[in-house]
């Protein structure tokens, strides 16, 4: 379970993934823009096999058992990492090859860790959010850094700022 501003979304044990709260921009991920809060869970549109749900500021992101990375809900910033930048009521797959193992959406950005590693950013590209040195938007996964040895990411929904761990423990942050 993870939980953004104002909606919240988990993945039961069979693997689909269900939110609920509000339903602006698509971010509960059911096909249709609802005009009223969802009290009670409603399951995303097609995502099957889901390890792991993220959600941030106004998207959210699932990365399945395969290494997909799927996202929804608002898309202003790029933060669905699918290149373009129009909202959407149902996953779309993030637009990359790379297979990943963790994922992290923040406030109008997402992040992930790759099989081997490699830490990559989409969305937002303001104060650094995409940990790359510069502070432009990435359409589709941009690879943070050089550090090649990520196990997790964090973001966080309310400040432009994300942070990953890596196999020695060691910590490293950017954005402000």
């Amino acid at each position: 379970v993870d939980a953004g501003f104002d909606f919240s979304c988990g993945v039961k044990a069979g693997g689909t993934v269900w939110c609920w709260g509000d339903d602006t921009d698509g971010r509960l991920g059911n096909g249709a823009v609802l005009t009223a809060d969802q009290t009670t869970p409603t399951q995303v549109s097609g995502l099957r096999d889901v390890a792991k749900v993220a959600v941030g500021a106004s998207h959210a992101c699932a990365i399945k058992r395969n290494g997909e990375v799927w996202c929804w809900g608002d898309n202003a910033e790029y933060e669905l990492g699918n290149g373009l930048n129009t909202d959407s009521a149902v996953p779309v797959q993030v637009s990359t090859t790379t297979e990943f193992v963790d994922i992290a959406a923040g406030n109008l950005f997402s992040c992930g860790v790759a099989y081997g590693g490699t830490g990559y950013c989409w969305g937002k590209g303001t104060n650094g959010t995409m940990g790359n040195g510069a502070n432009t938007a990435n359409q589709t996964p941009g690879i943070v850094s050089t550090v090649t040895d990520f196990v997790s990411i964090n973001a966080r929904r309310d400040m432009d700022a994300a942070c990953g761990v890596t196999k020695r423990g060691t910590g490293y942050c950017w954005g402000a």
